[in-house]
């Protein structure tokens, strides 16, 4: 995606915390943030009221704009806020069932298995008991 965009791409994973850095030749950045089965990009908002001025394309070291790394710490910051929250999800242990039959599975091999041999291809991530914590 680095190359096809002429962007450089840093990757937060929430679970580990580290950062995967993508197209560092690039003089323009964008910061996604990896909960273990999508991305969301990273908007840094100048102005709260005006959710349209959003940025989620960031300079290198432009003047009179906040400094990159700065927004990078913040982005690592943040994805460690969402861990504690349990916005990570684990594909090798979470709970998974088939919407066409309703069983469930731990883990995507599981829910990958039962596809191959039934066919089936809708699957719903089970929410984890908030009183389990």
């Amino acid at each position: 995606m680095s190359e096809h965009f002429k962007i450089g791409i840093d990757c937060v994973d929430v679970k580990t915390q580290h950062v995967y850095s993508y197209g560092d030749s690039y003089p323009t950045r964008c910061i996604l943030i990896y909960s273990g089965i999508h991305y969301d990009a990273l908007a840094y908002t100048f102005i709260p009221t005006m959710p349209d001025a959003d940025i989620t394309v960031y300079q290198i070291d432009p003047p009179g704009e906040p400094n990159y790394p700065q927004i990078l710490a913040g982005a690592k910051l943040m994805a460690q806020k969402l861990k504690e929250k349990g916005y990570n999800v684990d594909t090798a242990t979470f709970n998974i069932v088939c919407e066409q039959c309703g069983k469930g599975f731990i883990g995507e091999k599981e829910a990958v298995k039962h596809a191959e041999e039934t066919g089936h291809t809708a699957f719903g991530q089970i929410p984890e008991d908030p009183s389990n914590s």
